[in-house]
């Protein structure tokens, strides 16, 4: 079960509940007016698209499409809502269902997630042939409401799926794309600027052969799509990308075990160092105005939270997700606590492998320890520094954070969830996956 909430972005009052948390709540994302919240819920039986005012009453269902739904996104022509959605299911698999002669066979029955557009008025679906069968991982929206930028694979299958990202501009009023060419391995989080009246994308990706992540950036009116890496050289690893509606984006980058908040310098092609901060930190959100930010923190000693403030200022914890892990007292041990050896000091054992984020592993002194993750690293090790606590495993963490305006942040709360992510939004901030 997952619950949406609200905080104030500067923490002049504390967190409400925008949703019950009686269903799987999920994905919200900030109209264009900020009055309401559009997410993803499966209270009515299925995935469904919901809407519910920010000051409150029942949640409103948008659609009843009985093919899964992926995401969606509000665009800024309030009538409209980019969906990305499967295909419904055909008279020929209602039977098969029916007489129970479905056998799933893995590669055959996945069904591709189509751009497609929600009319808010008449309740109407509209598919986008533009991409054809191409299956929809990532879209932005052009902050002027002009054209949808789209991430998009040769199939559902993420092997192969990720090795054939294709970045594309899809007009939604003609339903034609642009196709700017096949891009990096992994390829996500697109954003648009603007500089000198031409409109760029930006997105990360692994260049070839395979490595660390890079930034690319194409200029969309250009005549050739070139695709120029703004990372080359640099001695630290960008992580994720925020879109700022009224400037360049915003950049989370690795720098050994904590984050650092970055910058695009329009004019230099470069980003540039605005703060630093110890530990993990994602599910980057920019307001409009990109004064205001919001991501998902934790260090050795603290557990994710969201917070919030200026990007080259301190952030406020807004949620407080693990209360009782407060007293818990840590001490910092150099060596793996269940006894394994490794080749030499500065690599631990590969029983404490490394993730995306910091994991917990069970010890045989039944304490848990976390191993932070060196990004960059190999996957077959992770830093020496083990922190022992002997306390119970937390449960509860946030997934994303959103921000709209300089004035709010939203939040989905999640108790089976621990993985953290956030999409940027037009002004507001939010947080999914954990309890405030």
């Amino acid at each position: 079960m997952c619950a949406i909430w609200l905080a104030a972005a500067d923490g002049s009052s504390p967190p409400w509940k925008l949703t019950a948390g009686t269903a799987a709540d999920s994905d919200p994302r900030w109209a264009p007016d900020s009055a309401s919240v559009f997410f993803l819920s499966d209270r009515t039986g299925s995935r469904q698209l919901h809407r519910v005012r920010v000051g409150g009453g029942e949640a409103e269902v948008l659609t009843d499409w009985r093919g899964e739904i992926y995401d969606a996104w509000p665009l800024a022509d309030a009538r409209l809502v980019a969906v990305v959605a499967a295909d419904e299911p055909t008279e020929e698999d209602e039977r098969k269902r029916a007489e129970r002669d479905d056998a799933f066979v893995w590669g055959q029955q996945l069904r591709c997630g189509r751009l497609r557009v929600l009319d808010l008025a008449t309740g109407e679906l509209r598919t986008v042939d533009g991409l054809g069968n191409r299956h929809v991982v990532e879209l932005a929206a052009r902050p002027d409401g002009g054209a949808l930028a789209a991430i998009s694979w040769a199939g559902p299958e993420k092997d192969p799926g990720v090795t054939t990202s294709e970045l594309h501009v899809v007009d939604l009023g003609t339903g034609t794309a642009r196709d700017l060419g096949l891009i990096g391995t992994g390829a996500r989080s697109p954003v648009w600027w603007q500089a000198d009246g031409c409109w760029h994308l930006a997105y990360l990706a692994m260049p070839e052969p395979y490595g660390r992540d890079a930034v690319y950036d194409v200029a969309v009116s250009a005549a050739a799509a070139v695709h120029r890496d703004l990372t080359a050289g640099m001695a630290v690893c960008p992580t994720e990308l925020a879109q700022v509606a009224d400037g360049p984006p915003l950049a989370l980058f690795a720098d050994g075990l904590d984050t650092a908040i970055y910058r695009l310098d329009p004019d230099l092609l470069r980003f540039g160092c605005v703060s630093a901060r110890d530990g993990l930190a994602d599910s980057l959100t920019a307001c409009r105005s990109g004064e205001v930010i919001a991501a998902l923190a934790s260090t050795s000693y603290e557990p994710v939270n969201v917070h919030a403030g200026p990007p080259g200022g301190q952030l406020i914890r807004l949620s407080d997700t693990r209360p009782a892990l407060r007293a818990i007292s840590w001490e910092v041990k150099n060596a793996c606590p269940i006894g394994h050896r490794t080749a030499s000091a500065s690599t631990a054992c590969s029983y404490c492998r490394p993730a995306a984020t910091a994991r917990t592993a069970r010890s045989r002194s039944s304490h848990w320890c976390t191993a932070a993750l060196m990004p960059g690293m190999p996957t077959s090790s992770c830093s020496p520094r083990i922190l022992r606590g002997s306390g119970s495993r937390p449960r509860d963490t946030p997934c994303s954070c959103l921000t709209r305006g300089a004035g709010w942040v939203m939040a989905v709360i999640s108790r089976r969830r621990s993985r953290a992510r956030s999409a940027a939004a037009n002004g507001a901030t939010s947080s999914a996956g954990s309890t405030c």
